[in-house]
């Protein structure tokens, strides 16, 4: 297969090769499209601990913690959660956790202990209580892509600020975009000309550097011109 779960254990396989438990546990982040209680299994086996959010229909997912309510009562705390331990699979654990809505994940691996994470409240930023393991999801998520792990690889200005407005977060990760891809081109010039490629840390040093030291009669300014034309059909 080509996606789903399989193409994860083919994708940790490629990498880290089949003798993975010799190199120690490793903690594999995945979002709710892969997410199993098999693949959590074989990873496992694998020598991979894993976290990741999950649908509440998987086979084998424990129902007692599932919530039924859409988003969040006024009687629910936000932050509160419920666990779910295996008494057949050491350390995995099935977690509910209220956010502004109810978030399911499953785990085989990290600390289940009382932590808080930072969620967005209206115009304020608050610490909100969860498990542990749920802010080392938070930490960790994304990536997903060259693209992404490019973008999050060295620093990220849509992740640095939040908003309330969607929007304006989406300018920013566009303009992170546009950086992204202006390190991809610099790299495919110099490959092609054979002539010193910079690291990515260093063609972002010299881009924060060369943008500190515009100045305002760098900037090109032209007339606007202003055209009545005729308003006839033609």
């Amino acid at each position: 297969m080509k996606s789903g779960p399989a193409a994860v254990v083919r994708n940790l396989l490629a990498v880290f090769g089949r003798d993975t438990r010799k190199q120690g546990m490793r903690l594999v982040v995945v979002n709710r499209f892969y997410t199993s209680v098999a693949l959590a299994i074989q990873l496992l086996l694998m020598g991979f601990y894993c976290v990741g959010t999950i649908m509440t229909n998987r086979l084998g997912y424990c129902e007692d913690v599932i919530e039924r309510e859409k988003s969040r009562p006024a009687t629910i705390t936000r932050g509160s959660f419920k666990i779910a331990k295996s008494k057949l699979v050491p350390n995995m654990a099935a977690i509910s956790w209220w956010d502004s809505r109810p978030v399911q994940f499953l785990c085989t691996g990290g600390s289940l202990e009382v932590d808080r994470v930072v969620r967005q409240d209206r115009a304020a930023q608050v610490e909100v209580p969860c498990p542990r393991v749920v802010k080392d999801y938070h930490a960790f998520t994304g990536g997903v892509d060259v693209h992404d792990q490019l973008r999050f690889q060295r620093y990220s200005i849509q992740r640095a600020v939040r908003f309330r407005k969607y929007y304006k977060s989406l300018v920013l990760g566009l303009i992170d975009l546009a950086i992204v891809n202006g390190y991809i081109v610099h790299k495919a010039y110099h490959n092609d000309k054979m002539s010193r490629l910079l690291t990515h840390v260093k063609y972002m040093k010299k881009l924060h550097l060369q943008l500190y030291q515009v100045q305002a009669s760098d900037i090109l300014r032209r007339e606007l011109l202003w055209y009545a034309g005729s308003t006839r059909a033609h």
